[in-house]
């Protein structure tokens, strides 16, 4: 019995190192099992996609102002606190108008002293006026009375030089006139036998030379000039015919394209004006073979009867040799008439010197007026200096005037009110403050109240860079102030500055956005962050975005078939909002797709990972789909 009890611890032994190895392999079948990448799986889903941008600023009044008070003093009385509520018009503040009432009625008796200045310049400057007026018009009169006698006498000394010379030049005029009648008359007289003698012997020799052409044209055609005619014909046929046949040529070369239609269009112009020719040539031989017409020969005859009276005419033009002697005659009459019509010219000229001295006598007249005239207007000088002081008084009157209305605007400003509806935002002095007029574009002055006009109020966003893309005006916002976590409120982007802040390396753009019917409790200055809503698509196909895999311009998923295998698929995504993202094409309502692990997760060899050298080099088509099966099983296991 002894042997029993090592055999016992032998075999209690070996049941310890067989648990150990056991519960070691499960541990590290559990660490490998922890170590595997989880495979997450999203089904294909149908629902409302929208694309948002975030931004944060603050709350803004739709205008905010600085109320001064236009006249000067101490502020007797403010009628408002800080966070006050007013209306337009409504009594803000009250100004000590004491002093302005004393300036106002000093100003208005400077004004009713300054008037009754003015009115008395006025009536001695209409007496002045009126004296010099008088005096003006009397030596205006005479002035006038002294020019016309001067016009008068130096029209009719023109008008005495104007006849006199008319009357003269007509005279050498005629003289020189019938002088060169009489020339003409004894050229004429000499030459009328000489061209009596050629018009004669031109008559005689035209109607010789009319008889030959009759002669002519009743002896008809010559056989050379009907030879002569047919030559031309066979020359215009010949040119014709080469015309033809080179048209042709060039119409087939054009049909086997080595000829341009131009070409063609030549030739074809050229065989039309060698048929022209042809033609021509025909009609003038059929007109020469006919012979002289009837009308021809009537016309030779015609020429003939012609030249013959023309010859009668001649002849009977004799008589003008002794017509040119009676002219020679008369134009010696004339030439004598002429010469005593010039002496008679002459002599009038001596009534000019007469007229010189009497236009002499008026112009002395004339000068003695003007001086008169200039020594009545001298007293225009008196009414100039009286006009001067009616300026002076009027430009004292308005000085004056214009104290008054500033003393009497000053006066009606004493009470400040609120040019606008809104809140008070902040009180700038306490009663008994002594204030400047608030005037020069309120350059100067001291500020009352601040007052924000809240009926609209506005959030000033900063939207970064890379999200002004989709954002536009009209875009819907919902806004949420820091203070009212819980309220949040919509609204539209209305203004996209241009211009972008660059912060900290970041470029943002301000965005105003008005908030719709805005709570009570919103004030200007309060913090605020706003989701733009860029782009939404309603009840589309959706899975998230990582499930889809970007390479080389396609984009792929992996979808899980109903025969529990894994199929790579193209798709064709949408809009996206970086999360979840539209599918257009690819993927039906229900499928699942795989999504894969973070890039950098370590995969096991039967997903492609491993360090072993067979990995090192590939996997076959056969180990990539066995992988998948595996791929398979364990997402089975999992569900």
């Amino acid at each position: 019995m002894k042997w029993i009890r090592p055999i016992a611890v032998l075999l209690i032994l070996a049941v310890v190192v067989t648990g150990v190895v056991i519960w070691r392999k499960r541990v590290a079948a559990a660490k490998a099992k922890a170590a595997e990448p989880e495979m997450e799986l999203a089904t294909v889903t149908r629902k409302d996609l929208q694309v948002t941008v975030s931004a944060s600023g603050v709350i803004e009044a739709l205008t905010t102002v600085e109320v001064k008070s236009r006249s000067g003093g101490e502020v007797k009385k403010l009628y408002v606190e800080a966070g006050d509520s007013v209306k337009a018009g409504q009594l803000i503040a009250t100004v000590d108008p004491t002093d302005l009432r004393n300036r106002a009625q000093q100003a208005s008796a400077s004004v009713d002293s300054s008037r009754a200045q003015s009115a008395q310049a006025r009536l001695q400057a209409d007496l002045q006026a009126a004296q010099t007026t008088g005096d003006i018009a009397r030596a205006e009169a005479g002035v006038v009375s002294a020019r016309a006698s001067v016009r008068q006498s130096e029209e009719q000394l023109r008008q005495e030089r104007e006849s006199n010379s008319a009357a003269l030049k007509q005279a050498q005029a005629n003289l020189e006139a019938a002088r060169a009648r009489l020339v003409q008359a004894e050229s004429q007289a000499k030459a009328q036998p000489v061209l009596s003698a050629a018009d004669l012997a031109s008559a005689q020799a035209s109607l010789e030379s009319a008889r030959q052409n009759l002669q002519r044209v009743k002896a008809g055609p010559r056989p050379q000039e009907i030879a002569q005619q047919e030559a031309s014909l066979r020359s215009a046929e010949a040119n014709l015919r080469n015309a033809r046949l080179l048209l042709e040529r060039q119409q087939k070369l054009l049909e086997k394209g080595f000829a341009s239609q131009q070409s063609v269009d030549d030739a074809q112009r050229a065989y039309d004006q060698a048929l022209a020719s042809r033609d021509q040539a025909r009609e003038a031989l059929a007109l020469l073979r006919e012979g002289n017409r009837p009308e021809d020969i009537a016309q030779a005859e015609a020429q003939v009867a012609q030249a013959e009276a023309n010859l009668k005419v001649a002849q009977a033009n004799q008589i003008q040799v002794d017509l040119r002697q009676r002219d020679v005659e008369t134009a010696r009459q004339a030439v004598v008439q002429a010469e005593a019509s010039l002496a008679a010219a002459q002599a009038q000229s001596r009534s000019i010197a007469v007229r010189e001295k009497q236009l002499e006598a008026a112009k002395a007249s004339l000068l003695q007026a003007e001086t008169t005239l200039k020594t009545a207007r001298a007293g225009k000088l008196s009414d100039a200096v009286r006009r001067e002081q009616i300026r002076a008084a009027a430009a004292d009157l308005r000085r004056n005037t214009l104290v008054l209305h500033q003393a009497l605007y000053d006066l009606n400003y004493t009470n400040v009110y609120a040019p606008r509806s809104g809140v008070i935002m902040t009180k700038l002095v306490e009663e008994g403050t002594v204030v400047p007029a608030g005037t020069a574009a309120l350059k100067e002055g001291a500020g009352l109240v601040t007052i924000a006009d809240t009926s609209q109020m506005f959030m000033l966003a900063d939207v970064d860079e890379s999200d002004m893309a989709g954002v536009k005006v009209g875009n819907v916002c919902e806004v949420t102030a820091s203070v009212l976590p819980d309220r949040k409120m919509t609204g539209r982007v209305v203004k996209i500055f241009p211009q972008g802040t660059e912060v900290q390396s970041v470029v943002r753009f301000p965005v105003r956005i008005k908030i719709d019917n805005p709570p009570p409790e919103l004030r200007p200055g309060m913090t605020a962050d706003a989701t733009i809503h860029i782009a939404e698509r309603k009840n589309v196909l959706v899975v998230p975005d990582n499930a889809i895999t970007r390479s080389k311009g396609k984009e792929t998923v992996e979808v899980l078939t109903g025969e529990q295998q894994i199929e790579q698929r193209d798709v064709k995504a949408g809009l996206s909002n970086w999360e979840e993202t539209e599918i257009l094409s690819g993927l039906k309502e229900g499928e699942q797709v795989v999504i894969p692990p973070p890039p950098g997760t370590e995969l096991p060899p039967w997903m492609g990972g491993g360090t072993s050298k067979s990995s090192s080099k590939g996997t076959s088509k056969e180990d990539s789909e066995r992988n998948r099966m595996r791929m398979m099983k364990t997402l089975q296991m999992r569900k």
